[in-house]
């Protein structure tokens, strides 16, 4: 494996913009920059999406209701998506995004799950079909920009291989092992979110102090536990009567007051015949 001459910390996010994305959004650097992030969120969300179907699948068979979420849409506080793109400001990510939107390339939308009509939250949904034909129609390179391409390309090959294309299919690169690019990584620890943790930050209805909430689901050792955890943040979306009033604790305080364990979620547990996690609690 070739090694740089520069050391560089651990997990340190990397973002690489394929021409291709640069020239579709118009030279717009900024544009395809998000528009590059969106998509590989867009690769994880149809490995997620496979495996919530797969479970509803057997849920279904057995009586139960289908209760894993299988949408494709994603959620990136203005944080996240300055953080790791790493070239432009709050207000210029927002200007992209509406551009993005005007395009056709993502829409933005409020949480699909009719039952969270209170969580005013934004969400993206990729549209991979409409970025891959517009970008047909780009023209090829030729003369000296097709030779000047051509050596870069060639130069950095094996960097851009790293990168997730554009596309509805599991690319390779994802299914093998995590990419190098656009990590999930918190800002001020550097290490990586896990895969649970994502799911639970992304069904909770508050975005804020995610790295206070990270710290919390690691100290409490939940990530064998995600899948429960999500299920008690929809129990409490469906009938805890004080988010429905809006009075919603930040993720880390539910957290690290063990909220999951309340009185509130033992009856629906039950009810569902998820006795497992009313013992375990």
């Amino acid at each position: 494996m070739q090694t740089s001459c520069v050391q560089y910390p651990a997990n340190d996010p990397v973002i690489v913009v394929h021409r291709s994305i640069f020239e579709l959004c118009e030279r717009n650097y900024t544009a395809a920059a998000v528009l590059s992030y969106f998509a590989y969120w867009h690769n994880i969300k149809l490995e997620m999406q496979a495996k919530a179907r797969q479970a509803n699948d057997v849920a279904e068979s057995h009586g139960d209701k289908r209760t894993q979420d299988e949408s494709l849409w994603q959620f990136h506080t203005e944080e996240d998506i300055e953080f790791h793109i790493m070239s432009a400001s709050r207000k210029t990510i927002r200007e992209a995004i509406r551009y993005l939107e005007e395009r056709g390339f993502i829409t933005t939308g409020s949480n699909p799950i009719p039952r969270y009509h209170f969580d005013k939250t934004r969400y993206i949904l990729f549209h991979p079909d409409v970025v891959n034909s517009h970008a047909a129609e780009l023209p090829n390179p030729s003369g000296n920009s097709a030779a000047r391409y051509g050596k870069i390309a060639a130069r950095y090959g094996k960097i851009a291989a790293a990168i997730p294309e554009i596309t509805s299919e599991i690319s390779p690169e994802i299914s093998r092992s995590p990419p190098v690019v656009l990590r999930t990584t918190s800002p001020r620890r550097g290490d990586t979110y896990t895969p649970g943790f994502e799911r639970f930050y992304e069904i909770y209805p508050i975005k804020k102090g995610k790295e206070a909430a990270w710290k919390a689901w690691k100290k409490e050792k939940l990530e064998p536990r995600c899948e429960e955890m999500v299920e008690a943040v929809r129990h409490h979306l469906e009938h805890n009567t004080d988010w429905h009033r809006g009075a919603i604790k930040h993720p880390a305080t539910f957290l690290n007051g063990r909220c999951w364990e309340d009185e509130l979620a033992a009856d629906t547990f039950a009810s569902l015949g998820n006795k497992r996690f009313i013992e375990e609690c």
